[in-house]
C-alpha cells in the first residue's frame, strides 16, 4: 500500500503481510513553508498526487512546483527481520528481542536503531551507538519495556533505521498480558 507524508516530505510503502515499511525522502523542501530557523535540510515539498507507471512513482510537489519520480526497483541496501512477529510481556515487566539486519547489497552501512510504541505504556530501548552492517546479516538487541499500569491488549511497536534517502522499518505486535 503506497501513501504520501504530505508534510513529512516522503513516499512510503507499506506491506501488510511482512508488517514492513518503506519511506523514501524527497529531497527538494521549501524553507518558506516551515519554521526552519537556523536549520539547513528543513522545509516542505507538499507531496499531494502520485500515479504509478511500472516500477515508477511519479508525484508533485505543491509548494516547490515540481513533478518528480521515485523508481521503486532500486535496490535498498538495507532490510529489517525479526524472528517472533508477536511477543507476550506481563505488566511491569521487559523482554529483549533481536531485530536482524540484511545487507541486500555488497556496501558498509551504519546504522542506529529507533522504535516506538503507539501507547506512552510501552517503551522501546535500543542502542545508541551505531551498528557496521557489512556483509552478514547482524543481530541487534532491543528491549521493550511495559509499564505496570499498562492495559491488557495487543498494541504495535515500529523498530526502524534511518539511512540516506531512505526509512526502513518493521512492525512487531506486543501482547500485554
Amino acid at each position: 500500500m503506497w501513501f504520501n507524508q504530505q508534510t513529512g516530505n516522503r513516499l512510503a510503502v507499506f506491506n501488510p503481510s511482512s508488517e514492513s515499511l518503506i519511506e523514501y525522502d524527497i529531497p527538494s523542501k521549501n524553507p518558506s513553508w516551515s519554521d526552519c530557523g537556523d536549520m539547513i535540510d528543513c522545509g516542505l515539498s507538499q507531496s499531494f498526487g502520485f500515479a504509478f507507471k511500472g516500477d515508477e512513482i511519479w508525484f508533485t510537489e505543491w509548494v516547490e512546483n515540481n513533478i518528480g519520480v521515485l523508481d521503486s526497483s532500486i535496490t535498498i541496501p538495507i532490510s529489517l527481520e525479526t524472528k517472533n512477529k508477536i511477543i507476550s510481556i506481563k505488566q511491569g515487566q521487559q523482554k529483549e528481542i533481536l531485530v536482524t539486519a540484511v545487507p541486500e547489497l555488497n556496501q558498509n552501512i551504519d546504522l542506529i536503531l529507533t522504535g516506538n510504541s503507539n501507547s506512552e505504556s510501552i517503551k522501546v530501548n535500543t542502542k545508541t551507538e551505531s551498528t557496521n552492517v557489512r556483509d552478514q546479516p547482524i543481530e541487534i538487541p532491543v528491549t521493550i519495556f511495559v509499564d505496570e499500569n499498562a492495559h491488557q491488549g495487543i498494541y504495535k511497536i515500529l523498530i526502524g533505521t534511518q539511512i540516506p534517502d531512505v526509512s526502513v522499518s518493521t512492525y512487531v505486535t506486543v501482547k500485554v498480558i
